[in-house]
């Protein structure tokens, strides 16, 4: 399956106008290295936000970078909109969610202080994005995704 540049820009400008009509005011975007980097990037244009990133990766040399300050800001009330090309089986967000989870020592992460965006989102498995391009049910099709930036 294909995701051509066309199709990236017409996911960033659906997940734009759902983040606008939410009307939440998020402080930061945080792009998940590699995939999740280029819509990342485009929404913190577009919401006018600055851009954090994370190399947290379950594959592709598993590199995991635990940040200790962005849990701290969410539980401030910073509100951050975490990015990633594909919620496919939900570990690598769950994962990282833990990492935070853990690293939020004087309190529980304010998990509502978080949203998550992707460009597709398997709607077989548990992890749920707010913003979303298009679906996949991997339950009947496992044909593999090529995102344009990958060639």
């Amino acid at each position: 399956m294909e995701y051509t540049y066309a199709d990236f820009e017409e996911g960033v400008e659906k997940i734009y106008n759902n983040v606008i009509a939410t009307g939440t005011d998020f402080n930061r975007v945080v792009g998940i290295c590699r995939g999740g980097l280029f819509l990342a990037t485009r929404l913190s244009y577009k919401l006018r936000v600055p851009l954090t990133t994370i190399s947290w990766s379950l594959r592709d040399g598993g590199e995991q970078e635990s940040n200790l300050w962005l849990p701290e800001d969410i539980n401030t009330g910073s509100k951050i909109l975490l990015v990633e090309d594909i919620v496919d089986g939900g570990n690598t967000i769950k994962t990282l969610l833990e990492d935070w989870e853990a690293s939020s020592t004087i309190e529980p992460l304010k998990r509502e202080n978080i949203s998550i965006a992707s460009c597709f989102y398997n709607v077989a498995q548990d992890i749920i994005p707010d913003f979303w391009h298009k679906t996949i049910d991997r339950n009947k099709d496992k044909e593999w995704i090529n995102f344009w930036w990958e060639k």
